[in-house]
């Protein structure tokens, strides 16, 4: 079962930790397997008979972030954010700069706990919806949704404090 779940989504792991957090390929392999590492031993603590790939994600992501705070980096890359700014359709109004909206989506996430740090990323950074990261990382919907709105008022108080205009994050 977790073979499997390895061998489907560990590539895409290992592209999402180098091209969305920065790590190297040597860091992001070694995450992605201490992560299945970390999740194999919680299998076998709570005498799990499944798991789906969303847990083995939440793993992958928790071992990074880990990683990352330890090592006093930031959890997304400057690449992310520069994907970031290719990608979304929001804006920066105007007066307001594009980095400092960056700079206030980043301290967001940083200030944010497990799992609302990561629904939040996946939201922005890969722009999934709420049942694709309901399953990614075990949650209902209603669940998911909660913690993305508390994630926005969040991220509206960074931007606030900012000085950033908080229309479309309240």
């Amino acid at each position: 079962m977790l073979q499997e779940i390895f061998q489907r989504e560990a590539a895409g792991m290992i592209r999402f930790l180098q091209f969305r957090r920065g790590h190297s390929m040597e860091e992001a392999e070694d995450l992605v397997q201490e992560g299945f590492v970390a999740l194999h031993a919680y299998i076998q603590t709570k005498k799990l008979e499944s798991v789906h790939g969303g847990l083995a994600w939440k793993f992958v992501l928790g071992k990074s972030r880990d990683h990352r705070k330890k090592k006093k980096l930031p959890v997304q890359s400057t690449l992310s954010d520069q994907l970031y700014a290719a990608a979304s359709s929001a804006e920066a109004s105007e007066g307001d700069s594009l980095e400092e909206l960056h700079s206030a989506i980043q301290r967001a996430l940083e200030s944010l706990k497990p799992p609302a740090d990561a629904i939040l990323e996946m939201r922005i950074y890969e722009q999934l919806n709420a049942e694709t990261i309901a399953a990614a990382v075990d949650l209902s919907v209603r669940q998911v949704n909660r913690h993305l709105e508390k994630a926005r008022q969040v991220v509206a108080r960074e931007m606030g404090a900012a000085g950033l205009n908080t229309e479309g994050w309240t």
